[in-house]
Order: C-alpha cells, then sequence, then structure tokens
C-alpha cells in the first residue's frame, strides 16, 4: 500500500521579516493520496517576549510559473498560548479548493498577543531566510572547547546578525536591542569578543598547563595512598600471624 500523502513542494525553512514576531521555520504542500485533495502545513516559531494567542495567515496556491490560481486560502491559529522559542503549526492541516497547484507561499496578516495588543504585517513585508550558522567545531577546532570555557556549555555555532536579530552561539533567536541572549543570557559583545583565537589559544595553553599541574597532583596522592593502602592490608595480615607465633 502506497504512503497516505506526497509531498509536491517544501518552503525555504527559516524565513524571517523584520519586526515580524514569528519566524516560519518550515512547510510544505502535501496531497491526500485517498481523495486527491491538497493541503499545507506550517511550522511557526515565536520569538516575541509577549504569549501569542491568534495568528491570521493565508495560503497562496501556485502555478509551475508561481502564479496565483485561485483565492488565497485565510486560516486563523485560534485558542493557542505561545511562548518564546516554541514553535507551532505543524500538525494543523490547511485544506485549498484547488487540485492543481504546485507549490504554495504564505502571508502573515496579523498577530494577537495575551495582553491585548496586536501586530498587523506591512502588505511590503520582505521575508527572508535566516543566515545558516557555522558550527563551533569546524571553525575553531580544538580551540572550540575553551569557547565554551569562557561563555556557555551551550555554545555550538558561530554567533551571527541580520537585520534586526542575532543569532546567539547557542543558536536562540534574539532582537538587536537585547544585549544578552534570552536562552543562555550570554553577552553579545562577550560573544563576539571570545572568538579571538590569539587570546583562546593563549587562555587553553594556560589551561593545559594547570590541568597538568592538577593531573600529577592527584597522581602523587593517588600513588601515596596506594602505599598506604598496602602497609595497612600488610599489617593486618602481618600482626595476627605474629601474635599466633608468639602465644
Amino acid at each position: 500500500m502506497g504512503e497516505r500523502f506526497s509531498r509536491l513542494y517544501e518552503l525555504p525553512k527559516m524565513q524571517y521579516a523584520v519586526g515580524s514576531p514569528v519566524i516560519i521555520v518550515a512547510g510544505a504542500l502535501l496531497r491526500d493520496n485517498a481523495n486527491g485533495k491538497l493541503l499545507g502545513q506550517l511550522k511557526f516559531k515565536s520569538i516575541s517576549s509577549k504569549p501569542i494567542r491568534e495568528l491570521g495567515i493565508q495560503v497562496v496556491a501556485l502555478d509551475e510559473s508561481n502564479n496565483m490560481i485561485d483565492e488565497p486560502r485565510t486560516y486563523q491559529y485560534t485558542g493557542i498560548q505561545i511562548e518564546r522559542n516554541q514553535e507551532f503549526g505543524e500538525n494543523v492541516p490547511i485544506f485549498l479548493e484547488c487540485k492543481s497547484a504546485l507549490s504554495i507561499s504564505v502571508v502573515c496578516k496579523q498577530i494577537a498577543f495575551s495582553d491585548g495588543t496586536s501586530y498587523i504585517y506591512p502588505p511590503d513585508a520582505n521575508w527572508k531566510l535566516l543566515p545558516e550558522q557555522k558550527k563551533l567545531d569546524s571553525v575553531l577546532g580544538e580551540l572550540s572547547s575553551q569557547y565554551r570555557r569562557e561563555t556557555t556549555n551551550l555554545s555550538r555555532y558561530i554567533p551571527v546578525a541580520q537585520d534586526d536579530l542575532w543569532l546567539c552561539a547557542c543558536s536562540a533567536i534574539n532582537h538587536c536591542n537585547e544585549r544578552s541572549c534570552n536562552k543562555c543570557k550570554q553577552d553579545v559583545k562577550a560573544l563576539v569578543t571570545a572568538l579571538n583565537v590569539k587570546t583562546l589559544k593563549e587562555h587553553k595553553a594556560a589551561f593545559d598547563q594547570e590541568k597538568e599541574r592538577e593531573d600529577q597532583k592527584y597522581k602523587k596522592y593517588f600513588t601515596i595512598f596506594a602505599v598506604i593502602s598496602i602497609v595497612i592490608a600488610l599489617i593486618a595480615i602481618v600482626v595476627p600471624i605474629v601474635s599466633w607465633i608468639l602465644r
């Protein structure tokens, strides 16, 4: 038996428009092979400090030339309480009237927050891909462990900025008016300053030397402890024997 759904198209991942309270993490156009209907599935991520209770969108059906072939499908995510860094929407199918679409586009319209305020998207909102972060280990190599010692154990990527956002070494998405990461609490200036390779090499050399001294110290203590343990064991054996002989 074949698969129930066929994937016809995937949206570019991790899209952001300046000022948007959400990221479009992923999306796809699917065909239900049981009835031929088309549906969209979308995943969003909140980057807002205020909980989101509603998100209104439109899904546009497109042909092979990216021309709209039907009226946009309006959909409202309601009854939700989405906190910052929380993803949502991926389990909600959005059925389209059109059965001939080959791709889709998504238009975010408005967001309502739990405090009663709202965000209205401008008609010319320009959605762009967030930059892909380089992995710390691939850039710094063996110095990446020292970078983590100087920042946070959560550091896995090179921090990067785009428009009004910066992406932390822990991968969390922050706004440029936020000095510290909302997830790992590291200061953005400290994260960038810590990337100095010369300083990292010097600090790593000092750390390695200190670690070697500590290892030698523990090795010495272990040797002394081992000798004492042997002496105690011998006494425990010899004393009863001597006592027996002298009886």
